[in-house]
């Protein structure tokens, strides 16, 4: 199983997203591959390739981690892992269509305790070309990781660690990922982004997923944990 961990947002925060995804979609002649609502995320920890077996175990790490770290956010309840396994209700159908999903699947998966809260604040705040404008691969919504989420995703991090979890040991740069390059970067220019609407996303639970990719098709991102900060 090909997993990570990630902030997933809100149907309301969706809405924001699509906003800003339309407005780059009018720019023409750009060679990408559009990113569905189900997809959209920010990856906090890759966790990469994990055995089945260890899925239990991963699952009671992060918990762990989550009570140590979870003193790095304010007002942050205490951690309720969510049900296991929620599958995607949108795959094949239109943008609009998609977000409309995820409000009818936030109302099933929503937790009251966590909703009441609002542990700390990511905001999208502009549209790159990711990771470079040089190479890029991505277009992307970036965002500045507040110090206290940084702290919360390094304390998580270790934890992991000495449960045995290989993670990525490069520097973290929050985005969230709206298209992925078609071709070669070396064959592309990128032109200038247009200035969008910021997009809070309230961090209210974190996520673990699969990433599933089958026949070339491109990967889908299935939910396979919930964890509320």
């Amino acid at each position: 199983m090909r997993l990570f961990l990630a902030f997933a947002p809100s149907a309301l925060e969706a809405r924001g997203i699509y906003d800003c995804q339309q407005r780059l979609q009018a720019m023409e002649d750009l060679p990408l591959r559009w990113a569905p609502p189900e997809n959209w995320h920010v990856t906090a920890h890759f966790l990469g390739e994990v055995p089945p077996q260890r899925l239990p175990g991963l699952a009671s790490a992060v918990e762990k981690a989550l009570n140590e770290a979870r003193a790095h956010l304010p007002d942050a309840p205490p951690v309720i892992p969510a049900q296991a396994g929620i599958q995607s209700q949108t795959s094949g159908r239109d943008v609009m269509e998609s977000v409309v999903a995820l409000e009818r699947s936030a109302a099933v998966m929503k937790n009251a305790s966590a909703a009441e809260s609002s542990p700390d604040v990511l905001t999208l705040s502009a549209a790159e070309w990711f990771p470079g404008p040089l190479k890029p691969r991505l277009l992307a919504l970036c965002a500045t990781a507040p110090p206290s989420l940084q702290t919360f995703r390094d304390a998580l991090g270790r934890r992991l660690r000495q449960e045995g979890f290989r993670l990525e040991s490069r520097p973290w740069r929050p985005h969230l990922s709206l298209a992925r390059l078609k071709g070669p970067s070396k064959r592309f220019t990128p032109p200038a982004l247009p200035p969008l609407r910021s997009v809070p996303l309230q961090l209210r639970e974190l996520t673990l997923f699969e990433s599933i990719r089958k026949d070339g098709s491109p990967s889908r991102y299935q939910p396979v944990e919930r964890f509320a900060l």
